[in-house]
């Protein structure tokens, strides 16, 4: 079941991949996808993109089938529930997350690090999933009323 979890998990997560990849280069956006590289995944880096004044910035992406409907952002803080590993949102050392709402056709961009001190702080104030049905993952739900002013959103 876990591994079958996984590849459900990681289509999904490629399905976003691709919609934000597309963004870029209809933005004209220089980037590089590091999502197979092994260095990369260990940091939860999927793309570095070259801003229009030439800085190098690194983006997590996920793609999130629910966000559309329950206006909630959906923050792993455990990939896998049986093993206890780390989540992509705790673990990502990427300067921002992205969230494709693929239903949506929506991405929210974020800085991740606002989203780690967010969620610290508003612990006790935000709802917790054990373990998400259909997947091995647990979390957060943070609402994007609650940090619209943080948040990026566009059509794509």
């Amino acid at each position: 079941m876990a591994k079958h979890i996984f590849k459900v998990d990681n289509a999904n997560g490629k399905r976003g991949e691709k919609i934000f990849s597309s963004f870029l280069k209809k933005q004209g956006y220089k980037f590089e996808d590091v999502s197979e590289n092994k260095e990369y995944q260990d940091d939860d880096i999927d793309f570095i993109v070259e801003t229009k004044l030439g800085r190098k910035v690194s983006f997590e992406v996920k793609n999130d089938s629910l966000i559309h409907k329950t206006g909630n952002i959906f923050f792993e803080s455990i990939s896998n529930v049986d093993n206890n590993t780390v989540g992509c949102f705790e673990k990502t050392k990427s300067t921002y997350m992205v969230i494709c709402s693929e239903p949506g056709k929506k991405i929210y961009l974020m800085k991740s690090q606002f989203l780690k001190d967010y969620v610290n702080e508003n612990k006790n104030s935000l709802r917790y999933i054990s373990r998400v049905p259909g997947s091995n993952s647990a979390g957060y739900l943070i609402p994007v009323k609650n940090i619209a002013d943080r948040v990026k959103i566009v059509d794509f």
